[in-house]
């Protein structure tokens, strides 16, 4: 029997990162200067935890399931959660560190490697597909229609945070 989780993105889900894409929005930064740009403030003391999603998140991990099994009961303790974000992996340690400080405790963390350019719901499908390997996934939240869309298309239930 696979354990179940909940798969969720970091950047508008987690963590509120949305006005540091207004800023580079405002500074006009394109391309490499963008991305840099975002990779140098995504962790920063500015950067601050989504308290309801926190609320959300702590309620699947922590809750705990019964089983009956003739004759007994067997409890199975919480989904786990697993971080699938379009980060790249120069920034995993201090994205570990974020995350902590907030409290926030997973099982996996995938991110996107360093030379791979595609768009987030490529980066993230591959994601699914290996986490399912050994999950069950229960639900999967994002903040991107297209990734929602897409882990709807492999029968995932998603939950879009807007």
């Amino acid at each position: 029997m696979k354990r179940k989780a909940i798969v969720c993105d970091i950047d508008g889900c987690i963590l509120q990162t949305d006005f540091i894409l207004q800023e580079i929005h405002e500074l006009g930064l394109k391309g490499n200067e963008k991305w840099e740009y975002f990779y140098k403030n995504c962790n920063s003391d500015r950067v601050e935890i989504i308290p309801e999603i926190k609320k959300y998140i702590d309620s699947f991990v922590h809750a705990t399931y019964e089983v009956e099994v003739e004759p007994n009961v067997i409890t199975i303790d919480s989904v786990t959660l697993i971080v699938s974000t379009a980060r790249n992996e120069k920034c995993r340690i201090e994205t570990i560190d974020k995350l902590a400080r907030h409290e926030i405790f997973f099982d996996r963390m995938y991110m996107r490697k360093d030379s791979d350019f595609r768009h987030a719901h490529e980066v993230k499908r591959e994601h699914l597909l290996k986490i399912m390997e050994d999950f069950d996934i229960v639900a999967f939240i994002d903040d991107d229609i297209e990734n929602c869309e897409m882990a709807k298309s492999l029968g995932i239930l998603s939950l879009r945070r807007v």
